[in-house]
């Protein structure tokens, strides 16, 4: 029998759908984040017009090798399944019919989930968040937790490919999970958790080191590990705590020079940024000006920099 295995990973900013002000998390202003929530999930549950499957809404590097992970899985046997983990649907499937919207746990963006005029910490607002989507019944209906993805099938694996904002929302429910499976929950994150953690043991710590084994840029480390992880399966198991000595101990081998540390920028920062510097130099080109940016110490990726600068040069201009 076919190991089984459930794949749930966190989901990308950028989207094929266009994100109307409605589905825009930041528009919507009531008091509180669980009144925000509420207005907010109307608005997706009454969505029309185009809608696409989840596994192909998101693009960029990370969701590009995300969509390979259950192909790898199955040349090495494996039958896997994908989920997509997302601050707006909750978790899905990856054939779940979703619409264009835009909502993050990470903090400081204009459609951030946690709001630092909120009584309570980033840590709880996103954990209470992901805990009430789950009682709503999204797109599908379909287990709305990983912990029930768990429950439903306690001789299968999990593996959650994440960042920490999302492993800091996803806790509690990691931690139920890890009651049912054990080391069959596997969590690829670069979040550690202290030793009391019952989460300690299911982390295999996804290191910037590593790029030097799996290859590629880094904001795809954490796919491209699990991608290696699944890659090895046969011959290294899925086991949580062997899988975390192993790529402990290939980080502290690697032969790894990291490259310069940069500052990413929200698209109002970058907007900010280029209209000073053309005010300056009226014939600055788009080229110069991203270098200048990271030669700064910031970073923003090319084609959405490009983007931005055309949209500022014809105001500025």
């Amino acid at each position: 029998m076919a190991t089984r295995l459930h794949i749930v990973a966190n989901c990308a900013d950028r989207k094929r759908l266009a994100v109307p002000g409605e589905r825009r998390l930041g528009s919507h202003h009531a008091h509180g984040s669980m009144s925000r929530l509420s207005s907010f999930v109307k608005a997706l549950s009454s969505a029309r017009g185009n809608s696409v499957e989840a596994k192909d809404l998101y693009v960029g590097p990370y969701w590009a090798v995300v969509r390979e992970l259950p192909l790898v899985a199955e040349a090495s046997r494996i039958a896997a399944s994908l989920w997509v983990a997302s601050a707006g649907y909750g978790l899905v499937p990856s054939n779940a019919k979703l619409h264009g919207y835009s909502a993050t746990f990470r903090v400081g963006e204009a459609d951030s989930v946690a709001c630092t005029a909120e009584p309570y910490s980033v840590a709880e607002q996103v954990s209470a968040w992901w805990a009430e989507l789950a009682r709503w019944n999204g797109p599908t209906r379909q287990p709305r937790r990983v912990t029930d993805l768990a429950s439903a099938e306690p001789h299968a694996h999990v593996m959650v490919v994440a960042s920490p904002r999302y492993v800091q929302a996803m806790a509690d429910d990691l931690r139920g999970a890890a009651e049912v499976l054990g080391s069959r929950l596997i969590v690829v994150t670069s979040q550690e958790f202290g030793g009391g953690d019952q989460l300690s043991r299911n982390v295999v710590v996804s290191q910037e080191r590593l790029l030097a084994e799996v290859q590629g840029a880094r904001p795809a480390l954490h796919a491209r590990i699990a991608r290696h992880i699944l890659a090895g399966a046969r011959t290294h198991g899925l086991d949580s705590e062997t899988l975390r000595a192993r790529y402990q101990q290939l980080a502290e081998s690697a032969d790894f020079r990291p490259a310069p540390e940069r500052q990413p920028m929200t698209d109002h920062e970058v907007r900010r940024f280029i209209k000073q510097e053309l005010r300056t130099a009226p014939d600055l080109s788009c080229t110069r000006a991203l270098r200048m940016l990271r030669d700064a110490g910031r970073a923003c990726e090319q084609k959405r920099f490009k983007n931005l600068f055309r949209e500022v040069a014809s105001r500025v201009h």
